[in-house]
């Protein structure tokens, strides 16, 4: 179980532990799914989501999602740090994409959501969050560089760790608040990720 006094590495550790048996769930829920499906849902796209609290007492939120015949799963930790949520979502084995709770506000309150719950935000941003694009940036570290991603709606920003082939999204920007400009993008993006390291932290 993953308790606040963890770092990255151990929560990394812990996740490891309940990948094999939480991806077995998910592909039992996809096939059962599958079954049900009817015709105009196929075509029109669907999508579910289902808590799952695993064999050593970690909350889940999967998501499942069928759109032009593809099938797309999504599963991402939710837990607590002692001072505020975090979530971290399983990329792959190897790859984790680390979600501060400043970057869920940032999402509900740019987006214009209104959504109450984290939960619900995070609903929202996993349906519609299925590709990332990232760039590194600058180096802050050893094996420490500032980022920033695309999705459809906006970009992500924040930290990659190396060693951890980890990122930390601290904030996130609509597309409406960046210029097409490359420059000034790339110009508006770094001050971005300089202003919200101060308020997050380094990713160590």
């Amino acid at each position: 179980m993953i308790v606040p006094s963890m770092n990255l590495e151990e929560i990394r550790k812990e996740i490891n532990k309940d990948f094999p048996i939480l991806s077995r769930k998910v592909h039992y829920v996809e096939k059962d799914l599958r079954k049900k499906l009817t015709k105009h849902q196929r075509s029109e796209g669907f999508t579910k989501f289902f808590d799952y609290n695993s064999k050593y007492k970690n909350h889940w939120i999967c998501k499942i999602q069928y759109a032009k015949k593809e099938e797309y799963s999504a599963m991402m930790l939710l837990y607590h740090t002692g001072k505020s949520h975090a979530a971290i979502l399983v990329a792959s084995e190897f790859e984790m994409l680390y979600h501060t709770s400043h970057f869920f506000m940032r999402y509900n309150e740019r987006r214009n959501l209104g959504l109450v719950t984290f939960k619900d935000i995070i609903h929202v941003y996993l349906q519609e969050s299925d590709v990332y694009n990232f760039q590194r940036l600058t180096k802050k570290d050893e094996g420490v560089t500032t980022f920033f991603g695309s999705i459809p709606s906006g970009v992500v920003m924040g930290t990659y760790n190396e060693a951890l082939n980890l990122y930390k999204m601290n904030t996130y920007l609509p597309n409406g608040m960046l210029s097409h400009n490359q420059n000034d993008r790339l110009t508006r993006l770094n001050e971005g990720i300089g202003k919200y390291i101060e308020s997050s932290g380094q990713l160590t």
